[in-house]
């Protein structure tokens, strides 16, 4: 049996199809926000029946705004397109 020191080590390795993208403290773009404004992970949170079978949402902070969401919601990088409108 693997050891793990953390849960997030445990994510990070595990054989499960769910991985950690995201870091706390890192900062990401929500995909349907026109504006693109920058967000911080604060929380990482497993929710599941069990160890192997688990959905990984994140809590984000943008100002005094907490939100959660998916990893398919979630972009490192700003869409440029989307602020333009386009």
């Amino acid at each position: 049996m693997k050891e793990y020191k953390t849960l997030l080590d445990f994510v990070d390795k595990s054989e499960s199809k769910n991985k950690c993208n995201h870091g706390l403290g890192d900062v990401v773009y929500l995909k349907t926000d026109n504006q693109q404004l920058p967000r911080i992970v604060t929380e990482i949170c497993l929710q599941g029946g069990t160890m192997s079978n688990y959905i990984i949402l994140y809590e984000l902070a943008q100002s005094d705004v907490e939100s959660k969401h998916y990893d398919s919601e979630i972009s490192k990088t700003k869409d440029k397109n989307l602020t333009l409108g386009i």
